[in-house]
C-alpha cells in the first residue's frame, strides 16, 4: 500500500493516506473488540460457504481468528506510512530515474527497485509490531474476548488466577513474566534489526 501511494501518488496516494489517518483515530484495542465480537457473533450462526470455513478455522484456532484479523487492520498502517515516506524520497534517486528512461514499467519499478529498498524498513516495523500484537491478544483474552479454553492464553491465565491470587500467586506470576519477557525479547530483536540494517548506523 505504501509502495502503490508513492509510486502512483495523487487521488491514488490520497485515498490510501486518508484511510490511514481514519483508521489511525480509532483506538486500536477497541476496533479489535469491535471485530472481534461481530465476527464472533456472525460465525456462531454460520452454515456453510465462506462463513462455515471460517468458523471451521475459528474453531481449530481456539477462537482467535477474529483477533488475528483485526489485528491484521491495524498493523499494516505503520509499516504502510514508513514505506510511503521511504519510497517517495527513492522515486527521487538516479536508479529510479534511469530505469524511468529505460521505458520500465509501474510494476517493475515497484517490485525491483523500490520493493528492495526498503524490506529493511518492513521487517524492523514487523518486529516491533509482533510485540504489540502479543498484548493486544492477551487484553483480549483477559477480557474473555480471545483465546476459549482449552487453546492456552496468557491473558487468558492471567485472568483465571485471579481469584486465587492469594493462595496461588504463581498461577499470576508466571503467565505475567512470560508475557512480558516475550514482549521484551521481540523489543530487543526489533532494535537489534534496526541497527544491523541501517547502513547510516555504521557511520
Amino acid at each position: 500500500a505504501g509502495l502503490i501511494a508513492a509510486r502512483f501518488g495523487g487521488k491514488v496516494d490520497m485515498l490510501i493516506m486518508r484511510t490511514v489517518d481514519a483508521l489511525y483515530s480509532i483506538p486500536s484495542l477497541l476496533f479489535v473488540i469491535v471485530v472481534m465480537t461481530f465476527l464472533r457473533a456472525t460465525l456462531a450462526s454460520a452454515s456453510g460457504g465462506f462463513t462455515g470455513a471460517l468458523a471451521a478455522i475459528d474453531s481449530q484456532t481456539g477462537g482467535l481468528i477474529g483477533v488475528f484479523i483485526g489485528l491484521g487492520l491495524i498493523n499494516w498502517m505503520p509499516a504502510a506510512r514508513l514505506v510511503r515516506s521511504q519510497a517517495v524520497s527513492l522515486l527521487e534517486k538516479e536508479f529510479v530515474e534511469a530505469a524511468e528512461a529505460s521505458g520500465a514499467d509501474n510494476r517493475r519499478i515497484i517490485f525491483q527497485h523500490l520493493l528492495p529498498n526498503v524490506v529493511p524498513i518492513v521487517v524492523v516495523t514487523a518486529t516491533i509490531g509482533i510485540p504489540q500484537a502479543i498484548i493486544y491478544e492477551a487484553g483480549i483474552s483477559f477480557l474473555g474476548l480471545g483465546a476459549r479454553p482449552p487453546m492456552p492464553s496468557w491473558g487468558l491465565m492471567i485472568s483465571e488466577a485471579i481469584p486465587n491470587l492469594r493462595s496461588y500467586p504463581y498461577m499470576l506470576v508466571s503467565p505475567a513474566l512470560a508475557l512480558s519477557f516475550t514482549v521484551l525479547a521481540f523489543n530487543f530483536l526489533g532494535d537489534g534489526l534496526r541497527d544491523a540494517l541501517d547502513p547510516w548506523m555504521e557511520r
